[in-house]
């Protein structure tokens, strides 16, 4: 007996490239279809990212969340540690997202001269570290004298053509 099916799926496997083109050319001649398809496929499928949570809670052997959270985390390198024990870095990291996400306003005068800076130019100066956001706010010259480094030099126009004049040639070290 002749089997109809048996018969369809060995031509389309004949004949691969023709079904693709074929397939491609529906697709694109029915938008409206395909969303109605694409939607009702969405429908019918389970939620995945909860199901693919799931088998992966219950493949570590996790009974809540928080046990699944911990065993998904990497443990924490000594350097790490070391990092989050630090003050310094500590400080200076919470300051940098609370500036990013407008938590802390930056001015735009220095706190110490007074004189207009632009934002990206100032620094936040940390009295004690473990107040983070006690921070005095201060252009590089006035923060380079709180450190005692000498003044930022502020170089002729004659300097930098010739430093650009020397790095166009390479030989500049």
């Amino acid at each position: 007996m002749f089997d109809q099916r048996e018969y369809h799926k060995k031509w389309r496997e004949r004949n691969r490239e023709k079904v693709r083109l074929a397939s491609k050319k529906w697709r694109e001649e029915n938008p409206e279809r395909m969303e109605a398809l694409r939607q009702a496929w969405k429908d019918k499928q389970p939620d995945l990212k909860k199901y693919y949570r799931e088998y992966q809670r219950k493949r570590l052997g996790c009974r809540t969340r928080e046990e699944y959270a911990k065993a998904q985390r990497k443990p924490l390198s000594e350097w790490t540690l070391g990092w989050i024990e630090n003050n310094k870095a500590r400080a200076r990291a919470l300051l940098r997202m609370a500036v990013y996400s407008k938590r802390i306003n930056k001015p735009n005068k220095c706190e110490t001269c007074k004189k207009e800076t632009e934002k990206r130019l100032l620094h936040g100066h940390h009295n004690d570290y473990s107040k983070w956001q006690e921070v005095t706010w201060e252009c590089i010259d006035c923060h380079q004298k709180r450190h005692g480094k000498r003044e930022r030099k502020i170089y002729t126009k004659r300097k930098l053509k010739y430093w650009k004049k020397m790095s166009e040639k390479k030989s500049f070290p």
